[in-house]
């Protein structure tokens, strides 16, 4: 429909130019033909005619340069009055990432879900290593924040994925934040990486290390991109990117057995942005 509305503007324009520059066009020859040229008797001159018509005519100018710069003046002054509403109605997000799950379990917004994301590696047998964690997004602007969607758009590793999402078996809670209110994404990452042997090490100045085998192998480091999708009140829609770097570290214990240990962290946040 709103295209549809700016094509009949487009061609009310472009008809209204073109009857405009007919008009100019054909303004002298009618006046040349039908006053100046004419035989008919008249009380006033060429002359008187010109100044007459001149007067006249430049305040028909004048007076339809006016009405346009009237329109203009209120075209401008609505756009700007809609960007001004729309800023006082915008949400604006604080997005941070908490992987201490027992220290924010109880806390208020895990009570408002605003989804689930899973990544878990083939081979599954494996169970583990695990990551848990949750993406905090608190509405810190003055408008209402509605349909959340919070998606994955690539994930810079090769390996064979079982799932990316669980949403449709553990489903959100909510979909709309406040100005104030804090809604979270719980994160699942199952990495799944096979256990360490002991061909797998090498002793470098008496300190186990994995060898050059074990980093071949796995993508130890890689990085999640996501976006977030959101409206305000007035139906306008917004976009915020999110990449995480996935980055695993392994350690060895006092019996020499390998661990992986993986961390989960925000890369960057870009600014949000208007779509359609």
């Amino acid at each position: 429909m709103d295209e549809e509305n700016k094509d009949m503007k487009k061609r009310s324009i472009i008809i209204s130019i073109i009857c405009t520059a007919i008009i100019l066009i054909l303004l002298p020859i009618a006046l040349d033909w039908y006053i100046f040229g004419n035989k008919l008797p008249s009380n006033l001159s060429n002359s008187d005619w010109s100044s007459f018509l001149g007067g006249y005519i430049g305040s028909i100018i004048a007076s339809i340069f006016s009405v346009v710069g009237i329109l203009i003046s209120i075209k401008y002054s609505d756009a700007q009055n809609r960007k001004d509403r729309e800023i006082q109605i915008r949400p604006f997000f604080d997005i941070r990432y908490e992987s201490n799950v027992k220290q924010v379990r109880n806390q208020k917004f895990t009570n408002k879900i605003l989804g689930y994301y899973s990544l878990v590696y083939e081979p599954i047998e494996n169970q583990g290593p695990e990551l848990q964690g949750y993406l905090i997004i608190k509405n810190a602007g003055i408008g209402s924040a509605v349909n959340i969607k919070f998606v994955e758009n690539k994930v810079n590793n090769d390996r064979k994925r079982i799932l990316s999402f669980m949403t449709s078996t553990a489903p959100a809670t909510v979909n709309a934040l406040l100005p104030g209110e804090e809604g979270c994404v719980e994160i699942h990452l199952h990495l799944n990486y096979d256990k360490i042997s002991s061909d797998d090490i090498i002793i470098n100045n008496g300190e186990r290390m994995p060898s050059q085998r074990v980093w071949n192998k796995y993508n130890l480091r890689f990085d999640i991109s996501t976006s977030l999708f959101y409206e305000d009140i007035l139906g306008n829609k917004f976009k915020q990117d999110i990449v995480f770097v996935c980055h695993t570290s392994i350690s060895f214990d006092i019996s020499g057995n390998g661990q992986y240990s993986p961390d989960l962290s925000i890369k960057s946040i870009s600014n949000a942005e208007r779509y359609d």
